[in-house]
């Protein structure tokens, strides 16, 4: 009996570690693309101001919008990755 205790605490502690670290990457990973989403649009905008609108810059709008998109699940694993840190039932 206080074999299976142990090995249930070490589990969840195991568990609880595992949440803690998704969370804590899943934030770092938002965080680097939300801000590399912003410097790549205003060069987008520069490079329009500068030089007028070519295929170059039609490609690289769609990539800061695809970026925004990715942004957006980060953020949504990021709650995902919140809840079950609190509530210690994966989904």
């Amino acid at each position: 009996m206080h074999k299976n205790y142990l090995s249930t605490l070490r589990s969840s502690g195991m568990v609880c570690l595992h949440h803690t670290l998704c969370l804590i990457l899943a934030q770092i990973l938002a965080y680097l693309l939300i801000s590399s989403s912003s410097s790549a649009a205003t060069r987008v905008d520069d490079w329009v101001s500068n030089w007028g609108k070519d295929e170059f810059t039609k490609m690289a709008s769609a990539s800061v919008v695809m970026s925004f998109f990715a942004f957006i699940s980060f953020a949504l694993s990021s709650l995902l990755s919140g809840y079950n840190l609190l509530d210690h039932t994966p989904i």
